[in-house]
């Protein structure tokens, strides 16, 4: 039984948690306590790419995976994506015309600022149609 556990949110395992020692733990069982917990997938992830932190970049949208479109993509928009999954940088890199990631495409357009910490906090635009997807590299290790 766990009692007291902390986790920042990157952690891939509850076993990357800080537990506090355990002459430390006041064991009061009770289901005053109870936790649940429910996992979700990421909003976004990279697919397809040839390296860690590299890939066309596919968004959560409610329901299933779509490809992120690139037209008016911004470097500040590449920022975000790499802060959010834990690298410490962005390149900026051109987007393709043909979908990799075989997603249904997202026909929104993402404006960033650039101190965001996910893509669902910046403002979006409906398009039409999109020509093209965003494939995006992240500099460094990811933390």
């Amino acid at each position: 039984m766990l009692h007291e556990m902390y986790c920042s949110g990157h952690e891939e395992d509850l076993m990357q948690c800080y537990l506090v020692p355990k002459s430390r733990r006041e064991h009061n069982c009770t289901h005053d306590e109870d936790v649940f917990i429910k996992c979700e997938p990421d909003e976004v992830c990279l697919a397809k790419g040839d390296k860690d932190g590299t890939g066309a970049l596919d968004f959560w949208a409610g329901h299933q995976w779509s490809a992120v479109c690139g037209d008016d993509w911004t470097l500040n928009n590449t920022r975000v994506v790499c802060n959010h999954l834990g690298y410490p940088g962005a390149v900026n890199e051109s987007m393709m015309a043909v979908n990799v990631s075989g997603s249904p495409q997202y026909n929104a357009s993402f404006h960033c600022l650039g101190n965001e910490k996910s893509l669902s906090e910046c403002t979006t635009a409906q398009v039409e149609s999109c020509n093209s997807s965003v494939f995006i590299s992240c500099l460094g290790r990811r933390v």
